[in-house]
C-alpha cells in the first residue's frame, strides 16, 4: 500500500508511541481535497500532482500541536510544506523506521 491514506493506522500508532515533535512526510499521494488530521498534532500538506488520473508525490510536515511553530508562505512549483518551529531546546535525534516495521 502507498501514500499517507493506506497507512494512516500506523503513523496513528507511531505518533502515539513516540510523541515526536515534528514528522516530515513524502509521497504522500493525497489529492487537493483530501486532508488528514491527527489529534494532537497540526497538519500542514502540499497535495499530489495529478496526471492522467494518476496521483504522484505529496508532502506533509506533522507538527505536536505543543511545539510552538508557523507555517511560512512558500512561494514555489515544488511539492513542498515550509514551516518554523521555536524550540526550547537544542534536539539532535534523527531516526530511519524501515519499511516493514510499520509498513510504509
Amino acid at each position: 500500500m502507498r501514500g499517507l491514506q493506506a497507512n494512516r493506522e500506523g503513523l496513528d500508532m507511531l505518533l502515539s508511541l513516540v510523541h515526536p515533535s515534528v514528522i516530515c512526510l513524502q509521497r504522500t499521494f493525497l489529492r487537493k481535497s483530501k486532508n488528514i488530521t491527527f489529534k494532537g498534532f497540526s497538519s500542514y500538506y502540499k497535495p499530489a500532482q495529478e496526471v492522467n488520473g494518476v496521483v504522484h508525490g505529496g508532502s506533509a510536515i506533522v507538527v505536536n500541536s505543543s511545539t510552538p511553530h508557523r507555517q511560512l508562505d512558500l512561494q514555489t512549483c515544488l511539492q513542498a510544506v515550509d514551516i518554523h518551529i521555536t524550540c526550547q531546546k537544542n534536539y539532535n535525534h534523527m531516526f530511519h523506521l524501515p519499511s516493514s516495521i510499520y509498513g510504509f
